[in-house]
């Protein structure tokens, strides 16, 4: 039965990261409390991915949220970013200092928003824990990307909002250009690495902790996919 409980919990939590990181953290320990997993170190990370909200489509790595086509802002081109939608709201801990946030913001240029270029105009925000940082004017289509920086030297809550400008979110893709932290030495910490690690289930890495067969599908290639 404990078996049982397991893999549908794996199953549903599997589907929520990364909102439920720590909700699957707590689950490990149980598995490994009751025998079906051992609990294996952790390696602390710098920061962390905590919650994920917008108002259409899903956050993205390295491309735009709506197409999935590379990053693009005005003429120029991205390889490592967010692409994310107004209203939308991404939530890291910082657990090791920093020094500064940095990114190059702008609507994303792609043939969807080429067709509402009279509609996409957002704000980015930048806040930590709870106090805003840093605002960008209202970024049009077609716009060069806009820089946008903030200090952090002290902040453990850092939130990446995108607002709708007042008119609707109609093709309000919005993309965080280079988003990362850079720390005391210099070094850039890129946030879609971050959100990248967090979506990899904490399966992929280690055996399940119970097996089954699904319409003629093994459990590992099941879960995996």
């Amino acid at each position: 039965m404990l078996r049982w409980i397991a893999v549908c919990w794996v199953c549903f939590i599997g589907f929520q990261a990364p909102v439920m990181a720590d909700k699957m953290e707590e689950f490990e320990q149980f598995l490994a409390d009751i025998g079906l997993s051992s609990a294996q170190p952790k390696l602390s990370a710098p920061v962390r991915l905590v919650s994920v909200a917008q108002e259409y489509g899903e956050l993205t790595v390295n491309a735009s949220c709506h197409t999935h086509t590379p990053l693009r802002i005005g003429e120029k081109n991205y390889k490592e970013g967010l692409g994310s939608h107004a209203n939308g709201r991404i939530v890291f801990q910082i657990d090791s200092p920093m020094q500064t946030f940095a990114a190059e913001v702008g609507i994303d240029n792609n043939d969807d928003t080429r067709n509402g270029r009279d509609k996409a105009s957002v704000v980015f925000v930048v806040k930590g824990d709870g106090q805003e940082l840093a605002r960008t004017p209202v970024c049009r289509f077609g716009q060069s990307p806009q820089h946008i920086e903030a200090a952090v030297a002290n902040v453990r809550q850092l939130e990446l909002m995108v607002t709708d400008a007042g008119d609707g979110y109609s093709y309000d893709q919005a993309d965080w250009g280079e988003a990362c932290l850079i720390d005391a030495d210099g070094k850039r910490l890129p946030l879609s690495t971050i959100v990248a690690a967090a979506r990899q289930s904490f399966l992929s890495p280690a055996v399940p902790p119970a097996s089954f067969v699904y319409g003629g599908q093994v459990s590992e290639t099941l879960l995996k996919n």
